[in-house]
């Protein structure tokens, strides 16, 4: 998602997203569900980044260890929740906090996917 944040339209579709994510009432069960099943199967490392990701989803993202999560996914965090830049050239649709919020997750299911392939690889 945030990788192609380049000009103004593609800026615009990732808000425009966002608002429907964020009004979207199913999002959350469904996301719930699939995290715990995750979670169940999956190593402790899993289980924490599936429980940290919920816990940023429903904002208590000061709640997460940020030093069990990689340094890109710190410097997301600390990027996205710092951000007070000037809107310029794209529609506001959501807080900075609602925005930040789902760019934190973004990074976070990156990195939950790449764990989870490490995983099956290793065959854990």
């Amino acid at each position: 998602m945030l990788d192609n944040l380049t000009v103004d339209e593609s800026i615009q579709k990732i808000e425009d997203s966002i608002f429907l994510l964020s009004k979207e009432q199913e999002f959350l069960y469904i996301l719930d569900n699939h995290l715990k099943i995750l979670s169940l199967y999956g190593s402790e490392k899993v289980k924490i980044y599936c429980s940290d990701i919920l816990s940023v989803y429903l904002d208590n993202e000061y709640s997460v260890n940020w030093d069990y999560h990689s340094e890109f996914v710190r410097n997301t965090r600390d990027d996205w929740v710092n951000n007070d830049g000037v809107i310029i050239g794209w529609e506001r649709k959501v807080t900075d906090e609602t925005r930040a919020k789902f760019a934190i997750i973004s990074r976070q299911y990156a990195e939950l996917i790449n764990q989870l392939s490490i995983e099956l690889k290793e065959g854990i």
